[in-house]
């Protein structure tokens, strides 16, 4: 986490970070990018460190069980449930801090680029389920191609600053420095001159745009 100078008043949902504190803290996760500094590195097995959070709230164990065995599930670790978390690969790491997070239900969620460790299966798993979860979800990532398929909204960071946000669509069709990457539709469709049929110059950016843009073409 950095430290940094906070002015002027925001509110994330209905609380305030400033005002409400200990409500906003409890209702929020946060995935560090390391994910080895983030678990606790004294439980023995991958089932421990996904109880860890529930003890601490005095959750019932048949109530823990459940939802280790669900969040284990969702995140491809059930056959690992038995393992030191040591004898983990750095993408099954990151899943496994993931799911150690998410596993109290937070209402918010802060992730510091969660997939730059995991596999193409880790990859898919993650953002499967970031496409299913009702949690509000900031999230660091250069998965562009990934993002463009399942963010609300983006925001544009160059240097430092804010530089764009919106939709992925609006996004990535407004904004062309060279020092952004582009998702891979985007620039097949560019270069093909594919053209989505709404206003006949922007590009897709996700798979069923692409395909919109691709049959438009053909029907021209």
């Amino acid at each position: 986490m950095v430290d940094g100078e906070v002015s002027g008043h925001y509110q994330i949902n209905q609380w305030s970070p400033q005002q409400d504190w200990g409500v906003y803290n409890h209702q929020t996760g946060v995935v560090l990018q390391d994910a080895s500094s983030q678990l606790t590195s004294f439980t023995e097995t991958v089932a421990d460190e996904l109880a860890f959070n529930l003890i601490n709230r005095g959750i019932q164990s048949q109530q823990i069980k459940k939802k280790v065995r669900r969040v284990a599930q969702l995140f491809g670790l059930t056959n690992q449930l038995t393992l030191s978390p040591a004898a983990l690969s750095g993408g099954q790491k990151q899943r496994l801090a993931i799911a150690s997070v998410i596993v109290t239900d937070p209402a918010i969620l802060i992730m510091d680029d969660p997939t730059s460790q995991m596999d193409p299966r880790g990859r898919q798993i993650f953002f499967h389920w970031l496409q299913q979860t009702t949690a509000l979800v900031f999230i660091t990532s250069y998965e562009v191609d990934a993002l463009a398929e399942v963010a609300d909204e983006l925001w544009l960071m160059d240097k430092g600053q804010l530089v764009d946000h919106g939709t992925p669509f609006a996004v990535f069709n407004r904004f062309t420095s060279p020092r952004i990457k582009h998702p891979v539709c985007w620039q097949l469709a560019k270069k093909m001159g594919w053209v989505l049929p709404t206003d006949g110059q922007s590009y897709p950016v996700n798979y069923q745009q692409l395909e919109e843009a691709f049959h438009a073409a053909q029907d021209s």
